[in-house]
This record gives C-alpha cells, structure tokens and sequence, in this order.
C-alpha cells in the first residue's frame, strides 16, 4: 500500500519528530565566504575545491544542529549526497546525518528534506 503525504503534512512530520523547526536551522552556502573559517577548513584544497563543488553540483547547505554543524551538498545520483561533519573534520554516510536528525525511519532522502525546508 502507498501512502502519499503532501508537502505541509511531510514538513509538520518532521518537525514533529525532531522536535523543532528544522527551517530556521539550515542556510544556504555560494561561496567561500559563506563558510567560514571553521568550514573553511573541511577543504584540503581550498578555495578552488569548494570552487569545483558549487560549479559542478549546485549550493550546499550549512545545517546547524544541537551546536553541531553539518555542511550537505546533493550530487549526482552516481555520486549521492555529500556530508561534511565540522566536528568529526570529516564526510559522514546520508543515513548517519538522517539518524542524527532522528528521522532516518522515514525513508526520506536529504535532497527532499532540503527541498521542503529551505526557502531560497
């Protein structure tokens, strides 16, 4: 059996389930700036590194949760979506970040989270 949920229900569900306002905790990166110093670090190439992502695959998004932040970024599907944790220094698997937001068992993809939070 389907179950078809519209864009409010699937937006009041995961706020809901997190227990905030998921909105009000994702901001939209272009560039270098944007980021930081504390991101800026995440790239081992720089400038030109971050560069060649926004290019090739579009925005990331800066994904501040429980005063940890996340920079994500989806790709391609041969490539998925890329997580960068600021703490861990490092990339983490989509589901790890959906487990951390706590709504991994809803069987949605980051892509459709951020379509439904950020407003551009």
């Amino acid at each position: 059996m389907k179950i078809i949920i519209t864009e409010n229900k699937l937006k009041g569900l995961i706020n809901k389930i997190i227990g905030y306002d998921l909105s009000g905790h994702i901001e939209m990166i272009t560039n270098w700036l944007e980021l930081g110093s504390e991101g800026q670090k995440l790239f081992t190439d720089g400038r030109e590194e971050l560069r060649w992502l926004l290019n090739n695959f579009g925005p990331m998004y800066l994904f501040n949760i429980d005063n940890k932040k996340y920079l994500v970024q989806p790709q391609s599907k041969e490539y998925g979506t890329l997580v960068l944790s600021y703490e861990k220094n490092r990339k983490i698997d989509e589901y790890e970040f959906l487990k951390i937001l706590g709504i991994n068992m809803l069987g949605i993809g980051l892509h459709k989270i951020i379509d439904e939070f950020v407003e551009e």
